[in-house]
């Protein structure tokens, strides 16, 4: 199995950019794609969910139970970077928070797809391990070289980075609410530093601009 990712601010349109490559490529699953396919591998079965709404008891089933097992198996397959991650996110952002395992749900679809998909299939994350990181690394610095060793790299990561009004503009239309200019610069920033890290140890990067309404 391959993995690629997005990666870019809130309002950038990552997941519509990967509900669109993935609808164009049988091969390319989404985390909701895999999710949906876990729950009802027949494809006849999966068109009849789609077409009634029941997707989102797959969901359901997912967030409440199934991914925690998957979880687990990834934390077997992958303890130093459980490790490496807890450890950052509680320097980051203190001991004292709820934060140490944010990145269960991209752990988890990894899992699930390290698990299910094909060697020649590939997933793609909207939110992934750079992405999450990045959420993190703005609260203080940028993670370890062995932190990126030990994390599952992407054969491709993109990123999205279209103009902070834009993406701001999108953000307050979608959800009513959005960040001020200063955060989402230095959201920005952030991410950029990161992708840096990523091409210097040998991913290969594809940089968006998504300018489109």
């Amino acid at each position: 199995m391959k993995h690629i990712e997005f990666t870019g601010p809130a309002g950038s349109g990552k997941s519509t950019l990967v509900e669109r490559l993935t609808s164009e490529h049988e091969s390319l699953f989404s985390k909701n794609e895999l999710i949906c396919k876990h729950f009802s591998p027949n494809q006849a079965t999966r068109t009849v969910m789609s077409r009634g709404g029941l997707e989102n008891i797959a969901r359901l089933g997912w967030s409440r139970h199934t991914k925690y097992k998957y979880f687990f198996d990834f934390a077997k397959c992958n303890p130093h970077f459980l490790s490496n991650s807890v450890s950052y996110v509680q320097k980051q952002r203190g001991k004292q928070n709820n934060k140490e395992v944010s990145m269960m749900n991209v752990m988890s679809a990894y899992q699930l797809a390290q698990e299910n998909l094909k060697d020649d299939d590939i997933l793609v994350l909207d939110e992934g391990f750079y992405h999450k990181t990045a959420v993190h690394a703005k609260h203080g610095e940028l993670p370890s070289d062995q932190y990126l060793a030990s994390m599952p790299s992407p054969d491709v990561l993109i990123h999205v980075d279209p103009p902070i009004e834009l993406a701001r503009q999108r953000c307050e239309d979608r959800d009513g609410t959005v960040a001020t200019h200063e955060v989402y610069e230095q959201a920005r920033r952030t991410k950029r530093d990161l992708v840096s890290l990523a091409k210097n140890i040998g991913v290969d990067i594809v940089e968006i601009e998504n300018k489109k309404g």
